[in-house]
């Protein structure tokens, strides 16, 4: 037992001289964001219109509704032609020619009559095929197409509408998001121009030292507002690239058209769009017509 403890009392003095003389552990790499290089190209200049157009060969959902259109499509003309005879052409020999033997001696007739055109006379059909039945003379068939494909194209309307929403307002992000760094770029110079007047007058003695700690503070905050815009600015412009490009590519410029914009129509012509291509606007007008009617008659008796 005593043996035991003295074993134990010996490495455990033994112990901080091993790990001092242990070579040091390696440091942890640090985490760095992985971020693909710029090509050499240029970079490519996008306008709003050149956005929607990629979105559109390049956006899943809105693919996948174009898919769906172009099959039901398909489906009624399908439908269309299944309503219509099917014809088939066939041509035989009648066998009026003299049989032969295996050996090729001329055998018997076969018996038919033989017309004045020859030995070897041949038939040809041509057949048409109908199908006359309920489904066929009310053409269930086509209407149930004619509907599919008027559901697929209502679906195809509603994500090209959802798909330029989403483009326009990613696009106008990212112009918004660009503004705001300049703008924070300008403000973090500013302020550590002024923090560097503000350092070099304490040190000629002219500023307290309180004042060189409020440039410190201001100039701080203006470099996290900068920093904040810079990832904002990179947050906007990754999910446009996501929604315009096929691959991952950032070497990309907008066109900022903000300031040059068509002019608005007059609101009776915004109206009339309105009411033609919403339907819930088209819906409330009808009533509200109608209520205005219903009130003129109410007050004519």
């Amino acid at each position: 037992m005593k043996t035991l403890f003295a074993c134990a009392l010996l490495l455990i003095g033994s112990a901080p001289a091993g790990a001092q003389n242990a070579p040091a552990a390696p440091p942890a790499p640090s985490l760095t964001l992985a971020r693909p290089e710029a090509p050499n190209a240029a970079p490519v200049t996008i306008t709003l219109a050149d956005a929607l157009q990629r979105a559109k060969q390049n956006e899943p959902t809105f693919l996948a509704a174009a898919a769906d259109a172009a099959s039901a499509r398909e489906d009624r003309v399908q439908a269309r032609a299944a309503l219509f005879p099917t014809f088939n052409y066939t041509i035989a020999d009648i066998g009026n020619q003299r049989s032969t033997k295996p050996d090729g001696s001329p055998g018997l007739l076969t018996g038919r009559f033989v017309s004045m055109d020859g030995l070897n006379m041949y038939r040809s059909w041509l057949v048409a095929h109908e199908d006359l039945n309920t489904s066929t003379l009310m053409g269930n068939g086509l209407r149930k197409a004619q509907a599919s494909e008027a559901a697929a194209l209502a679906k195809l309307e509603v994500a090209q509408r959802g798909l330029v929403v989403t483009v326009t307002r990613a696009y106008y992000a990212f112009i918004t998001a660009q503004r705001k760094y300049s703008s924070a770029q300008s403000a973090a110079q500013q302020a550590q121009r002024f923090f560097d007047i503000a350092r070099q007058q304490e040190q000629l003695g002219q500023v307290a030292r309180s004042d060189v700690v409020k440039a410190e503070v201001s100039f701080r905050q203006q470099q996290q507002g900068f920093d904040e815009a810079a990832l904002a600015m990179d947050n906007a412009r990754l999910v446009l690239a996501v929604l315009v490009f096929p691959t991952f590519n950032e070497n990309f410029s907008v066109v900022d058209d903000t300031q040059s914009g068509p002019a608005l129509p007059p609101f009776a012509d915004v109206r009339s769009m309105a009411e033609r291509n919403n339907p819930d606007i088209r819906a409330a007008s009808e009533l509200l017509r109608a209520a205005i009617r219903w009130e003129d008659a109410t007050h004519v008796k």
